[in-house]
Parts: C-alpha cells; structure tokens; sequence
C-alpha cells in the first residue's frame, strides 16, 4: 500500500446494511453437565471443555446431543483452548513454564506438542482463528518481546512463521490493559484496538507495518472526554466485514473491502445512554457471516437488590433488533463462554445451547 494508506484517516460513516430474510427462532436445546471454561461449533459438532476438569475435552453432536461423540485428553495440568477449526485445535498450560499442543477437535487422537516454553521466557497466545496465531514470546529479565504469527499444517506443523520484534504491533497506549489484538481469518493481518487511541489498526503481516487506522466509533452516552470502554473484535470467515462491540452492547459492522474514506458499519444498538462497563465484552459471527452474537456484563435491579448478569443477543444483519436475547445470572468464575453455528442455528452460552 502506498504512503497515502498510512495516513489513515476520518470518521466512519454508520450505514445499515441488508441480508436475505431467512431468520431463525430460538429456544432452549439442552444444558451441558458442568461449568464451561470453552465451548465452539466445529462442522456438526459442538466441543466442550469443563472448567473443573479442563483436560477432558468433549464432542457432541448438537443436533442430537444424547451423549458425547468422543474425548480428548490434554497432557499437564491448567489447560487453556485458544483455537478451533475443522483443521485442529490450539491449546497449552500455563504460559510461565507450559506447552503448546496442536490436536484434532473431533478425533480422539492424542495431542502434538508444538512448543515449550525455554529457561527464562514465557510465551502466551494472545490471539487464534483456525490454523493461525499471534504467540507473544519474551524475556522478562531482558525486557524482549517478540511476536510471532504462526501458521499450523492439520497434523501440527508449523508452515510459516512471521517474527516481528520492537513496538510495530503495539498500541501508542502500549500498557492499557484494554489493549487487544484480533487475527483475520487468513492470518495475514493483525487487528489492533486501542480503545485509548480511540483506534483499530491494520497491521500488514506481508509489510510488517501499519496500513490502515479506523477511529472507533464511541458508545452512546458516552462525552469527548469520557472513556471508550472495552471493546472485543471479529471477522467474518470471507474476511469482508468486521464487527465490533462495546462494553455497553453497542455493535457495529466494518466493511474491510472498501477504502478507508468509505468504510460502513451498523449504527450504535445498545441502550441509548448506558455507559461502557469495566468488563470485556465479547464478539462472534457464524460462518456465513449474517448472525452475530454479543455478550456482555450488566447490573439489574430487582427490587432494589442489584445483581449482576450477562446479556446475550443475537442480531441478523440487516434488522434494527436484536432477534433473540436473554441473560445469564453470574454465577460461574470468569466470564462464560458463548458461541454461534456456522449457519446461526444454534448458539451456546455458559452451559445452556439454543
């Protein structure tokens, strides 16, 4: 891309855009055993790790879920699931002293250790999609950091490798903890939001530079100087459209095929006037890209009791409302887990599957 690209530029104009009319009607389909530390849609399968039993890794058929199809078990102790495709799945322990692990999410064969970490380094996966993703390697008692994009063959090679070192995939507010980078679904750009620089970069793994910076758009309710919140991040399997959500369940749509001066997204939907939360919010698109899926942390006053809970939407594009929501008391540790089909039939949030 020329010079002129990195000169990024304006505000974004919000437009709404249209789909098909097909639209699907939700209800409750059954509640998995447990409480869900990862759950994804893979083909016709939904695969499911427990939080209290993190190395046993199940699928089932979602369609017909009467019992588990298979089980995988991962080697250690403290797993995390960062990815999972069709292609294999990308998981690891504890990032100061663990392993990475590349595994088949339907199959009961066992793992393939792809990485250790060495004497004096950690690494951690700060993000996934399908066969690719964005491992942070670094050395403490150095201050080094590198970043390396990875892509993985099916039985767990890696094909290609990108090392970038020095501050080109960092944020100008390098230590906000709001700071996160997203993958496109070829692994070829690295998305970065920035919520104090009130901006999402594209960075170019073929140039290794930035080439592209949208401003966030700033959730109702919100003044000049007040905080943007928390946002989270996702990409449409096609890589044509983006979507983001605020951490007060505004969404928006970004058409990444069009030129910077002329990008669109679905205007603010949130409530009008509620401020941005402290928590993430989270973010993901079915396959076909027409369902989107939000969830983000809300209080709500019953009688005078507040109470915290997690709202779930489903949005078709192309409608003004959502077309289904609901919420889910906190009741587990940590935020749970939520997830859409690949065509928006079914979706999963905490234990409970539509």
């Amino acid at each position: 891309l020329a010079a002129a690209s990195v000169a990024m530029a304006a505000q974004a104009k919000w437009t709404t855009p249209t789909t098909e009319n097909k639209q699907f009607t939700y209800a409750m389909h059954f509640t998995l055993p447990g409480v869900t530390k990862f759950a994804a849609f893979v083909g016709s399968s939904l695969v499911v790790q427990s939080r209290y039993s993190p190395n046993a890794v199940h699928a089932y058929n979602y369609a017909n879920p009467t019992q588990a199809l298979s089980e995988t078990l991962l080697p250690g102790e403290d797993n995390t699931i960062w990815s999972m495709s069709a292609n294999g799945s990308l998981s690891g322990n504890s990032p100061s002293f663990g392993a990475l692990h590349w595994w088949s999410p339907t199959a009961p064969h066992p793992p393939t250790q792809i990485a250790t970490s060495e004497k004096n380094t950690w690494f951690s996966v700060e993000a996934a999609i399908g066969s690719h993703a964005l491992i942070i390697k670094g050395a403490p008692l150095h201050g080094k950091v590198e970043f390396h994009i990875v892509d993985f063959a099916k039985n767990g090679s890696v094909l290609r490798r990108t090392i970038v070192r020095g501050s080109s995939l960092q944020c100008t507010s390098a230590n906000d903890s709001r700071n996160k980078r997203r993958l496109s679904h070829d692994g070829e750009t690295v998305f970065l939001l920035c919520p104090k620089d009130g901006a999402l970069y594209f960075w170019s793994r073929h140039i290794k530079r930035i080439v592209r910076k949208v401003a966030l758009p700033r959730p109702q309710g919100q003044g000049e100087d007040d905080s943007y919140g928390h946002y989270d991040m996702a990409c449409s399997r096609d890589g044509k459209k983006a979507f983001i959500v605020g951490s007060n369940g505004d969404l928006w749509e970004l058409n990444l095929m069009l030129d910077r001066n002329h990008h669109r997204a679905l205007r603010p939907r949130g409530e009008s006037g509620r401020a941005p939360t402290k928590s993430t919010p989270t973010v993901q698109v079915s396959d076909d890209g027409r369902y989107v899926l939000t969830l983000i942390e809300r209080e709500l006053d019953w009688d005078g009791e507040i109470s915290d809970v997690f709202a779930i939407q489903v949005w078709k594009l192309g409608q003004s409302d959502p077309v289904f929501e609901t919420s889910l008391p906190y009741a587990q540790p940590g935020k749970p887990p939520a997830a859409i089909s690949g065509d928006g039939s079914f979706f999963l949030a905490g234990t409970a599957v539509w």
